[in-house]
């Protein structure tokens, strides 16, 4: 009873009493396999691992043979962490035979474990040992899902014809896997193909993939396709639960049809169906974009009526509606609220909330806020240096100098910005422009923030390409990498200036760190390409966005257009024309 309820302390004190106390004054009270079995079970189930290796090799240390679904408890853990080394050290720790169940759960570690090639190994093994049964089918689902988390679609579909071909049952929870992962991907055709293709086998299509369907075509815009799907639920006799309403709910709001959204949770409350938290925060995430704070704080007060307690997501979406409306008095309420309440917050609230306090000028509260995310320690994030010395300047020149945790760049600017006088935060993040190296520490903290965050600095206070350079330079001496954002910044820096050179070399001083430039660091470069006329160079950068497979957006397909048209060449622009059409339909006009 103690370890189906999960009381680990309470099952783990009866376990040790009856091993250590009771079978000494009673040998019929000696623990037996079953006994050993519910300790690792509960061990297990909290993640107390190495405990549970223990006690299964102290079971076969007393005479007792332990049954492979003991084994199979502590592999399972392993797979369900992630950990595939350790679940397959385990089995031969552990010296015992594994079945199918074990090899089912080898499976899903790797799967987990991000290795997919170990996955497919196992599952291959799986099949040649145990055959086709119930397992196989579990093991098979594991992977299939997974590519389709990953997008492998031509492996995925290669695997559900592997699986009809060994006459392994493609039905029921696979095919919500199947229904799922061709959304996910996009293909909503075959989506649908694949729900014709369950009724036509006169099988109940699971209310779990119509909740995807509705979910796909809110994500869509194609909120009338969503409301035929339920309709077709309410008059198939489908079983609509919650899941299926928050979904409906969710491509309403996300189409502006509040009074529709509005009418469904009415509904839903008519029918019993419970209202739950994702449900209400997608609502007020909606009226909190559209700047409806008044109908936000209706959801909020229906939420306490109905004692639905507010998730991180909840209360996020809560403070941008309050920080929209410049209310500090809301934001500072609802923070304390959501400090109290047990929940989380992530970065994007502290973000929020140091917004609110910046656009008020409210120095105090930013400080107070930075304390909290140091306290709570998130301002140890990526390869940012634990303090460092911020000075704000007011306009009388007095100084308040702040030593706390620094954030990601996006948070500290934040701060930054509510500011007045910036240029004397720029010189508290950045080298003077001075070539005298004694002078080079001059309005510089003792512990800098991790490079990038320099670069950053710069380009974010408006520096010019100079300064991003020196603060690049200075990062490097100081034996840091810049890394991503770094690079980027400078290559952006060199392209605004007009510096292709530069600009490309740092390119390849960026690839050959391994770091892969994002979609914004080639529009500079091409944009630059463009007003230079340089078009042989932005035909190389073009042949690299294809090789690290970066998707274009407008703007690429616009200078790509240009450089050919420059070099004379028809036939790609009208290519580019007819493929800008086929992807991006709603921009054409602007684009053409």
């Amino acid at each position: 009873a103690f370890q189906r309820c999960g009381k680990l302390r309470e099952t783990m004190k009866l376990f040790y009493k009856l091993r250590d106390e009771y079978s000494k004054e009673d040998r019929e009270l000696t623990p037996t396999v079953t006994t050993y079995n519910l300790a690792i079970d509960a061990l297990c189930r909290h993640g107390r691992l190495k405990e549970a290796e223990e006690l299964y090799s102290e079971m076969m240390a007393n005479g007792l043979r332990p049954r492979t679904m003991d084994l199979n408890v502590i592999v399972n853990s392993y797979a369900q962490a992630g950990l595939p080394e350790e679940a397959n050290a385990v089995i031969g720790r552990l010296g015992a035979k594994p079945d199918a169940i074990t090899y089912s759960s080898l499976v899903l570690a790797h799967v987990r474990g991000r290795d997919i090639l170990g996955a497919e190994k196992i599952l291959d093994d799986l099949l040649a040992k145990f055959g086709v049964n119930r397992t196989a089918q579990n093991a098979c689902n594991t992977l299939l899902n997974a590519y389709g988390k990953l997008g492998s679609m031509q492996k995925f579909k290669g695997l559900i014809a592997r699986m009809k071909q060994m006459g392994i049952h493609v039905g029921g929870y696979t095919d919500n896997i199947i229904i799922d992962s061709y959304l996910k991907n996009g293909d909503l055709k075959a989506a649908k193909a694949h729900v014709r293709t369950v009724k036509l086998r006169n099988q109940r299509v699971d209310p779990v993939a119509y909740t995807s369907l509705i979910h796909a075509y809110g994500r869509r815009g194609q909120l009338e396709h969503a409301m035929r799907v339920f309709e077709e639920c309410v008059e198939g006799g489908v079983e609509i639960d919650g899941a299926m309403y928050t979904a409906m709910v969710d491509a309403m709001v996300k189409n502006n049809d509040f009074r529709g959204a509005e009418k469904l949770v009415e509904t839903m409350n008519q029918n019993n169906v419970k209202m739950n938290v994702v449900a209400f925060t997608s609502l007020i995430d909606g009226f909190a974009k559209t700047g409806k704070h008044i109908d936000v704080l209706k959801m909020v007060e229906q939420m306490r009526q109905l004692e639905i307690p507010p998730t991180t997501a909840t209360y996020n979406c809560i403070l941008s509606s309050y920080a929209a409306e410049m209310d500090l008095v809301g934001v500072r309420a609802t923070f304390i609220e959501m400090l109290g309440s047990g929940c989380t917050p992530s970065m994007i609230t502290f973000n929020q909330v140091i917004n609110a306090h910046a656009k008020a000028g409210d120095l105090g509260g930013i400080i107070k806020t930075f304390e909290e995310m140091q306290r709570r320690g998130l301002g140890r994030t990526f390869d940012t240096s634990p303090s460092a010395l911020l000075t704000f300047a007011n306009e009388d020149d007095s100084h308040i100098q702040l030593s706390s945790s620094i954030g990601p760049p996006a948070t500290r600017f934040k701060a930054v910005d509510g500011v007045r006088n910036r240029r004397t935060v720029a010189q508290t993040f950045l080298p003077p422009s001075t070539s005298e190296e004694s002078s080079m520490d001059a309005g510089l903290p003792e512990k800098l923030p991790a490079g990038y965050s320099v670069v950053v600095a710069a380009k974010k206070l408006g520096a010019d390409a100079g300064a991003v350079e020196r603060a690049f330079q200075r990062v490097q001496q100081r034996g840091e990498s810049p890394g991503l954002v770094g690079y980027s910044s400078l290559i952006k820096a060199y392209s605004a200036k007009g510096d292709l050179p530069s600009a490309i070399a740092a390119l390849n001083d960026m690839e050959s760190e391994n770091l892969k430039p994002d979609l914004g660091v080639f529009n500079s470069l091409l944009a630059c390409c463009t007003l230079l006329k340089e078009t042989e160079t932005a035909l190389d950068v073009m042949n690299r966005l294809t090789e690290l497979k970066v998707n274009p957006d407008a703007f690429t397909y616009n200078a790509i257009m240009y450089i050919y048209a420059l070099k004379g060449k028809s036939r790609p622009v009208e290519y580019i024309r007819r493929t800008i059409k086929k992807k991006m339909r709603k921009d054409i006009g602007a684009l053409l």
